[in-house]
């Protein structure tokens, strides 16, 4: 794992960055905290990095000394895996790591059907009843081992009011193109691409020079669905002129001996949890470069509200319906009376949320409660690369929860953010547009049609400027296959500006 120092301005370690950690400038964060920090000792210098890492995203483990106190903080969703335990004062990645005994399963969970893929931890739970995930907006003082928020702050507002929704695309847009840029200078770049929306996301706001500069666009073919995604991403791809290669596990050629080995690996790493993802299993993670950098789009679906299932923030207080939907146990065994037991933890976590996050709390719980648990464990395990989100800082989780939460649910804003940042991109359809031959009926073309239309109208209401010219075909229409635009820049002074392009 990439381990770098941290140095103030008078040449003093204070502490060390963990993983990949880049912030909305395109600096990553030992470059940016050189210059920010003048004396680490000083009762402001707490401050300035926590003000700081509202920016900066990534996966990452930052331990810093500050003024007179010694810190622990982790990226906004916990990928990178922090766990803890007060009985020896160890934070590791897994449990097993923070121990010197066998585990004491935790009481809540029945940790054999976890192992069997039938269910998770959620919330700051673990396998141990005595070890804790850190909960990601949350510093550890190390002095003490106590954990306490430091994020949101009572300013940060998540409702931009639609006057702002241009400014609030733009803002994202431009931080993802500098964050994505500086990763690839980072190491081998790769960009798992599917055909749904998140993917397709991290793919668009990547800008031209830096879509030259990607290592591998990929699909992984493990079953009838990764088959149809690998479709539809090849056509993602080829539409900016980018190279696509489809892994599929029917003709790729892999060494099951190894993959066996990489099996056992993964449930090392990962803290037992369960079996190894199927690219591990069997073996496709080996048409991977070693030690790249694994661009993967968590957190866009926040932007689209993957999680709230409801517009109206009363029924975001209901603890049942948000432990149902962490599905912590099968739903066959996760009746009502199976839920109570969980009520507890729900209103520990909600009492916890600062007034302004409850706006959001639906949003808060998916990211604070589930996420972490499950990236966290997964992403330890995932040994043979470094998997990571660039779409994660808090300022950016801030920007896209602010926007009206019905707006969110439907859809519109992840197709105006690509009518923005790679109109192209937003013309294409999902997965869930075409039918299982990847054929578009007329109505389906009909939908995505006027799914464009009142993007376009938007578009001029958002950005004051008529949206680009992106005429749509049907996916199945032999003359609708995608061509590299000759004007792939996804530069925000060009967006608007764009030669036609026919996309299937």
């Amino acid at each position: 794992m990439r381990a770098k120092p941290l140095i103030d301005k008078s040449g003093a370690v204070f502490g060390v960055v963990l993983g990949i950690a880049v912030d909305h400038d395109g600096a990553t964060a030992e470059e940016a905290l050189s210059h920010l920090v003048s004396k680490a000792t000083s009762s402001t210098a707490q401050d300035i990095v926590e003000t700081y890492l509202a920016k900066l995203a990534g996966r990452y483990a930052i331990f810093a000394k500050l003024g007179r106190g010694r810190f622990f903080y982790c990226d906004p969703v916990g990928m990178i895996g922090a766990v803890y335990a007060p009985e020896t004062r160890r934070i590791a990645s897994t449990p097993t790591l923070c121990l010197d005994r066998p585990y004491q399963d935790h009481p809540l969970y029945d940790a054999a059907m976890i192992a069997q893929g039938q269910g998770m931890y959620g919330f700051d739970h673990t396998r141990d009843a005595h070890v804790q995930r850190l909960n990601a907006n949350h510093r550890m003082d190390l002095t003490n081992f106590v954990s306490a928020r430091f994020w949101p702050r009572g300013i940060d507002s998540f409702d931009h009011g639609e006057e702002n929704y241009g400014a609030a695309f733009d803002e994202i847009i431009a931080a993802e193109q500098r964050i994505i840029a500086r990763i690839t200078t980072l190491g081998p770049t790769v960009v798992p691409l599917s055909g749904g929306n998140d993917s397709r996301m991290v793919l668009g706001l990547t800008d031209a020079e830096t879509r030259k500069k990607l290592t591998l666009c990929y699909t992984h073919i493990n079953n009838y669905s990764g088959r149809r995604d690998a479709q539809l991403a090849e056509k993602l791809a080829s539409s900016l002129g980018v190279s696509h290669k489809k892994h599929d596990r029917r003709t790729k050629k892999a060494d099951l001996t190894a993959a066996q080995s990489a099996a056992k690996s993964f449930a090392i790493a990962s803290g037992g949890l369960g079996g190894a993802p199927s690219e591990i299993a069997n073996g496709l993670y080996q048409s991977l470069p070693e030690n790249s950098i694994i661009l993967r789009g968590h957190q866009c679906n926040i932007l689209r509200g993957q999680y709230v299932r409801f517009a109206d923030p009363e029924r975001w207080t209901d603890p049942y319906w948000h432990i149902r939907w962490m599905r912590l146990q099968t739903s066959e065994s996760f009746g009502r009376g199976a839920r109570k037991k969980f009520v507890p933890d729900f209103d520990r976590f909600y009492a916890d949320f600062p007034e302004n996050a409850r706006a959001r709390s639906a949003d808060f719980f998916f990211f604070e409660a589930l996420v972490p648990a499950a990236l966290g464990t997964v992403f330890p395990g995932l040994s043979h690369a470094f998997y990571m989100s660039p779409f994660n800082s808090r300022r950016l989780v801030q920007l896209v929860m602010g926007f009206e939460t019905s707006y969110r649910m439907t859809n519109q804003s992840t197709t105006d953010l690509l009518m923005r940042a790679e109109p192209g991109l937003a013309a294409l359809p999902l997965l869930d547009d075409l039918s299982a031959d990847m054929s578009e009926d007329p109505a389906n073309f009909a939908a995505r049609t006027q799914r464009l239309d009142d993007a376009r109208a938007r578009y001029k209401l958002w950005f004051g400027q008529d949206a680009p010219d992106v005429q749509v075909g049907r996916f199945n229409d032999a003359a609708a296959d995608v061509a590299p635009s000759a004007d792939a820049t996804g530069v925000l002074s060009g967006a608007a500006s764009r030669s036609p392009q026919t996309v299937g």
